[in-house]
This record gives C-alpha cells, structure tokens and sequence, in this order.
C-alpha cells in the first residue's frame, strides 16, 4: 500500500512540475512575443530603416523624435496615439475602442490574445478635447509594461 501511494505521489509531482513547466515556457514565449510586436511597431512609427543599425549614443543623440501614427493606423485604426516616457522602457501604442470597453486589456496591437494587453486609452476619454487622458496598462513585475514608471 505504501509503494503504491508512493509511486502515485511520484507521478502527481511529475505532473505538477511538468505542467509548471508549460506554464512558465508559455508565459516566457509570449512576453517575447509581445516585446517583438513593440519593437517592430516602434521602428514602423519611428520610420527607422530596419537595415541600419544604430548605437545607443547616436539614438540618445536625437533630439525628439517624431511619430508616424499614420502608418499604425493603416494596420489598426484603433490607435490614437504613442506613449513614451524617457529614461524607461514605456514605448508603447495607445489603443482606444469607445464600443468595447477593456477591449485591449488582453489584446495585443493586432488583435490577438496576450495576456500583456497594449495600453489603452478610457473610452469616456476624447483624444481631441479632453485635458486629461486616463490611460491604462499592466503594471507586471517582469519588468514589463508599466513596471518601470513607479521607480521615477
């Protein structure tokens, strides 16, 4: 009886650390997959040459840099405009559904699940009239999203 109870804890913690396992290549998967997403829209709205390569001082060097909404808007019309903080990581599209509120809490720029969502504008919000502009996002300690913003 003991053997059995013994090999039937073995086979429980397997499966406990198998699917443990899953879990954190899933969620590791799809935070570099979402980063990528970021990185490649950023270089769309930057109008950056992907064949050049820059350093850090020369991007540094730049004074402000300009950003081409137009061409997001060509693949997603439900952008209403980039959020940049300097000094962090915050590089982000600002999305806005007024129809389907929440709507990218769980989606990426394309429409896709991710479970780290792209910031979103409130849809009460008015981008054109609206002195304050309520935006949300994730605040996830892997040093995503908005994570770095409460070290300012």
């Amino acid at each position: 009886m003991r053997k059995i109870l013994f090999i039937f804890l073995v086979i429980m913690l397997v499966g406990v650390i198998l699917t443990s396992t899953f879990f954190i290549y899933r969620d590791k998967k799809e935070d570099k997959e979402q980063e990528e997403i970021f990185d490649e829209l950023e270089v769309i709205a930057n109008n950056e040459d992907n064949t050049k390569e820059e350093t850090k001082e020369e991007k540094e060097g730049k004074q402000e840099e300009t950003i081409n909404i137009e061409e997001l808007h060509k693949i997603n019309n439900d952008i209403v405009g980039w959020l940049k903080i300097d000094n962090t990581n915050v590089s982000y599209p600002v999305m806005q559904t007024k129809d389907r509120p929440n709507y990218y809490l769980n989606k990426n720029f394309y429409k896709k699940y991710s479970a780290l969502g792209t910031p979103y504008l409130a849809e009460s919000c008015n981008i054109k009239t609206s002195d304050n502009l309520i935006i949300y996002g994730h605040h996830i300690k892997r040093k995503k999203s908005f994570w770095r913003v409460r070290e300012l």
